[in-house]
């Protein structure tokens, strides 16, 4: 994956915009910010935007910019480097259990609901990080 990265990036390098074709959808690979906050800015009156805001409501994700920016300033703590590393232990143990337990279904053939496995590893994570505080 690593090596995919740096031939991506070598090709990118000359260009600030590349658009390629994966099968029928056209996928744009934008390099400055600015131009991926035009795109952004512009594209909230989009139909998936709103089925987004039907079924997630207006939270950070699905915010317009302006309420983006302010719940930004906000999280910005708590998503700092320092805050992070106090949960590095936590996140490789949680994705080691993750490959496992996809690993595990794969071998017996089964099919897995990707979002329950997410929502209990989530919980998990957050379960083991309050446990390490506690001690």
């Amino acid at each position: 994956m690593e090596n995919l990265l740096q031939k991506v990036e070598k090709i990118m390098q000359p260009y600030d915009r590349l658009v390629y074709w994966l099968g029928p959808v056209p996928v744009l690979v934008l390099t400055k910010c600015d131009d991926i906050a035009t795109i952004l800015n512009q594209s909230v009156d989009r139909d998936d935007l709103r089925t987004a805001h039907e079924c997630l409501g207006i939270g950070l994700l699905t915010a317009r910019c302006e309420e983006w920016k302010k719940s930004r300033r906000i999280l910005t703590p708590a998503f700092s480097s320092d805050m992070l590393l106090k949960y590095i232990q936590v996140f490789n143990e949680n994705a080691s259990n993750v490959v496992e337990e996809f690993k595990s279904a794969a071998d017996r053939g089964e099919e897995i609901d990707v979002l329950d496995c997410i929502t209990n590893l989530n919980l998990d994570a957050i379960i083991s990080k309050s446990n390490i505080e506690q001690k």
